[in-house]
């Protein structure tokens, strides 16, 4: 610090000397008509040399960075105490003592102060000085410009992290546009029913390793419900995740990817473009660039259209070498006439050539027509696949504490057993060791079970119903319901909107009160909740909140059962459908819940899923706005949903709060955020006013609550 200190005043004093140096030269050369050549060079290395220092001096003031160039530069040697003692000396060689008689003309005071030089003694000595100046000179413009280089390229770097910084959030906006439906928390879950060991037959076979080494195109891998499909997809996908992390560390010069797509039932829509889209995002991630079609596309904004898609996946190819993309459970795409068809496109069509398709369905006829000519098909219906449910059986009951207490020869009947009647079900044999760690622990009863083990899934899922408890029955017939209704009014969102156990136990709790009065003295927890529903629901860790459970159906089969004849038509059933009873009913408790609401009523986002008041708000709003038909013709339900748009009542003002709260669900804020102009009209007015806004909100423009408002 002290050198660099004494560097800043030395900088000072030349910059000073230099000025003084110039002075003398100017005075001389205007006052003398024959002044020697010399000074006039003098002047012109002074008037160089002054504008190098004061550069130095504001960059000693501006800038904290170059401390380490003026402390080499401030070196006793160094060049800035070299110029320093040149411009000092020469300050000395010219420096007379100028008259004092101010009488005197200004030629007479210069030929007076001329008089005393004796220049032609001094002028060796000031070319001498002028050379080490020039050398001294000539080494600070050096560090000047390389500092300056420097500065140039960190200001460039700096721009350059700028710029990559906000490429790098515009092409995050761009993925999350593309993000239709996200595989992955799919993946993740079947990733964790995986047994080790499983599924390894088909890697294995020899129309895998043809596969992967592109002797052909697209492997179909079929087989009945529940034989454990998605599990073996996972597990596939993961190892064509190694395989192409190996490939590319191999091969460096060789650009292979993968990517993948799970369709789900739970969905409910035609997956052709959502599985476009997530593959498409997923390999514009591994490229880590956006394509020209696909920013176009983003740009444009609104939904991409079906054959802007595949055009932009043809463009993203040409990054690649290979791409192995998987597809798992075609079936569960509602339509899927054109996901099947696009099938054809990948495979036939010369853009697509570099993808290698991977595709797992059930066995339906519409499904093996489209894919016999495209695909080599490989049925899971073989003795490795039976030999991996035995393993399969093994490890839940090895898993289970409740078979701890089991002798060995019972748990090897109840392996043979199941896994010899299974066919190749995954899902049927999980149910019967799901059943039979519920029975007595005695051998006759657990033999007698396994001697009259259920044939299906159906048959399986009958039993289920018939097995719980008369009295727990109505609650466990909520729980489902509720499920069901909850999955049906939040299926459209692109991010999975889950339903906590907690807020599904209080709601079900609270609507079976509304059937009998005695439910409202029992207690249940997750726990609970799970061994009355057994293998029809499963429960999760919520990723976002650790401590807490999410709730679903188990499995597509569980859906499909709770929807068909055999179910609603047998004594168990109850009807699931749009406008049920017990939907109405729900609907009735959630705007019983919203009239309760108070001015003072005020929720955050946080609050969305600890309490029943907001979730039953939104659940009620979701109905109204995909479903106000049923609640129109409803005879109790339509006038009451009219009241939610009153805003001379308490519960108004909280409404509006969850509809700015969560903008997510589409509400249409113009009905809840009139600000009316003085006079206020009447209450008439503003509630017509409110119902109009929210049914021009409705994509079917049906009206039907204004209707009924004017009806009424």
């Amino acid at each position: 610090m002290a050198e660099v200190l004494a560097g800043v005043a030395s900088v000072i004093a030349v910059v000073q000397l230099a000025d003084k140096v110039a002075q003398y030269c100017k005075y001389y050369i205007d006052g003398v008509r024959d002044a020697p050549t010399d000074l006039r060079v003098i002047l012109m290395e002074m008037n160089t040399l002054k504008p190098i220092f004061e550069h130095l001096s504001f960059l000693c003031e501006s800038r904290s960075q170059v401390t380490t160039m003026i402390s080499g530069l401030a070196q006793t040697e160094g060049p800035i105490e070299g110029c320093k003692k040149c411009v000092k000396e020469l300050e000395g060689l010219l420096r007379s003592d100028l008259p004092q008689n101010p009488s005197q003309s200004k030629r007479r005071k210069v030929e007076a102060t001329l008089a005393p030089l004796a220049w032609p003694f001094k002028e060796k000595r000031a070319k001498k000085l002028l050379e080490e100046l020039s050398r001294y000179k000539t080494t600070i413009n050096l560090a000047l410009t390389t500092e300056t280089t420097k500065n140039v390229e960190t200001i460039k770097n700096e721009l350059d992290e700028i710029n990559g910084k906000l490429a790098q959030a515009q092409r995050q906006d761009v993925y999350r546009w593309l993000e239709h439906t996200d595989p992955s928390s799919l993946h993740h879950r079947a990733c964790q029913l995986y047994e080790p060991g499983t599924g390894n037959w088909l890697l294995r076979a020899p129309t895998w390793s043809s596969w992967i080494d592109l002797k052909h195109r697209c492997l179909w891998v079929h087989r009945i419900p529940g034989a454990g499909k998605t599990v073996l997809m996972s597990h596939l996908i993961e190892h064509l995740k190694s395989h192409t992390r190996n490939a590319t560390i191999s091969k460096p010069e060789s650009t292979i990817a993968y990517a993948y797509y799970y369709c789900y039932f739970a969905h409910r829509q035609d997956e052709a473009d959502p599985f476009l889209r997530s593959i498409l995002n997923q390999l514009c991630r591994r490229s880590d660039q956006i394509t020209d079609k696909t920013y176009v596309m983003y740009k444009i904004g609104g939904k991409p259209s079906t054959s802007d898609l595949p055009d932009a996946l043809g463009e993203v190819l040409q990054a690649f070498d290979i791409v192995y993309v998987a597809i798992d459970a075609v079936d569960e795409s509602n339509p899927r006439e054109q996901l099947l068809q696009l099938f054809g496109r990948l495979l036939t069509e010369l853009r697509f050539a570099k993808i290698q398709l991977l595709v797992s369905s059930r066995e339906y006829s519409d499904i093996e027509r489209a894919m016999r000519a495209i695909s080599t098909a490989i049925s899971m219906a073989n003795p490795y696949a039976e030999e991996d449910i035995r393993c399969h059986v093994r490890s839940l009951m090895q898993r289970n504490a409740r078979f701890e207490n089991w002798s060995q020869d019972m748990l090897e009947e109840v392996t043979s057993t199941i896994s010899t009647q299974a066919r190749g079900m995954f899902r049927w044999a999980a149910c019967q060791i799901d059943a039979l760690q519920r029975v007595k622990c005695e051998r006759a009863v657990i033999q007698r079970r396994l001697q009259d083990l259920p044939k299906t899934l159906d048959e399986t899922y009958d039993r289920i119903f018939t097995e719980v408890q008369e009295d727990e029955r109505l609650f466990v017939y909520h729980v489902i319901h509720w499920i069901v209704f909850h999955e049906d009014l939040f299926r459209e969102f692109s991010t999975q909107v889950r339903l906590p156990c907690s807020i599904l136990i209080e709601a079900a709790v609270r609507s079976v009160v509304r059937e009998n009065a005695h439910y409202g003295d029992r207690f249940y927890d997750t726990q609970v909740l799970q061994d009355l529903c057994g293998c029809l629901i499963q429960t999760h860790v919520d990723p976002v909140t650790p401590s807490s459970r999410y709730v679903v159906l188990a499995h597509h089969t569980v859906r499909e059962y709770l929807f068909s004849l055999r179910f609603s038509s047998s004594p168990l059933g109850l009807s699931l459908v749009s406008g049920s009873p017990l939907r109405d009913a729900f609907t009735q408790m959630a705007l019983g819940v919203i009239f309760d609401l108070g001015y003072t009523t005020r929720f955050h986002k946080s609050q969305k899923w600890s309490s029943l008041d907001v979730y039953l708000s939104i659940l009620m709003l979701l109905r109204l706005r995909k479903d106000s038909a049923s609640v129109v013709r409803h005879g109790t339900l339509g006038p009451r949903a009219v009241k939610l748009f009153d805003s001379s009542q308490t519960h108004f003002i909280a409404l509006a709060t969850i509809i700015s709260t969560f903008s997510t669900y589409k509400f249409g804020v113009e009905a809840w955020a009139v600000e009316w102009l003085s006079p206020v009209p009447d209450t008439s007015v503003r509630q017509f006013w409110a119902i109009l806004q929210f049914d021009a909100s409705l994509s079917d423009r049906s009206f039907l609550l204004t209707r009924e408002f004017l009806k009424r």
